[in-house]
């Protein structure tokens, strides 16, 4: 199951328990994610649990946000200093209306498309058929080995995203590092073309598996 399954999975969960107007009852993000389910979805022990509650006030809007995450032993999200090698994390925004949610939607996706177009590794895809509005956003992140998925979505009065974390495998791994060697070679090879841009990668690449080669000899 690609990290983009478990996000999706995960969001239908959400989708489920979101309350769907402003009067319905306020969902509590670990009601839908228990630690059973997380552990199932990324096939690995995730015995630490984050959790908070901010209140509605008029300094945020009314927003009342519930978020739970699921993280291996000994990783505290508060005061990490890198990303989790596998996590996922729920957050729940329930607004005053729909048209509040409306609102806080848009901008979030605004400042997230924003940030993807200067952001190497980041993009944003529209989903469709989940809630009232949803977005998936890939992310790489260029000095980790960790690959990131949210899915954001609305339903109603609640504003949600779905956050998965996990660990990029080896080949990809070197496959990135290798690529930035070949991206060195550009000023060196001057290229005619502009698109030379994802050979180069691919060269960088190259030289790695002769590294290989030459190290087993």
């Amino acid at each position: 199951m690609t990290r983009t399954d478990l996000a999706m999975r995960l969001a239908a969960l959400t989708l489920a328990a979101a309350p769907s107007t402003a009067t319905s009852a306020p969902a509590n993000a670990c009601d839908t994610l228990p630690e059973a389910d997380a552990v199932k979805l990324l096939g690995a022990p995730l015995p630490e649990t984050a959790r908070s509650q901010v209140k509605p006030a008029e300094e945020n809007g009314n927003d009342r946000q519930s978020s739970c995450g699921r993280f291996p032993k000994g990783y505290k999200l508060e005061s990490a200093q890198a990303p989790p090698e596998r996590g996922i994390l729920v957050e729940l925004h329930s607004l005053p209306s729909a048209d509040a949610a409306r609102r806080f939607y848009e901008g979030v996706l605004d400042m997230q498309t924003q940030l993807a177009s200067a952001t190497a590794g980041a993009g944003i895809v529209k989903v469709g058929g989940l809630g009232d509005g949803a977005y998936l956003q890939p992310t790489v992140l260029p000095s980790s080995m960790v690959k990131i998925v949210t899915l954001t979505f609305r339903k109603g009065s609640t504003v949600a995203s779905v956050q998965v974390w996990n660990s990029v495998g080896t080949v990809d791994a070197v496959a990135r590092s290798a690529a930035v060697i070949g991206e060195m070679m550009l000023p060196v090879l001057k290229p005619l073309s502009r698109n030379a841009f994802g050979p180069a990668r691919s060269l960088g690449f190259a030289f790695q598996l002769t590294n290989f080669l030459r190290d087993i000899g």
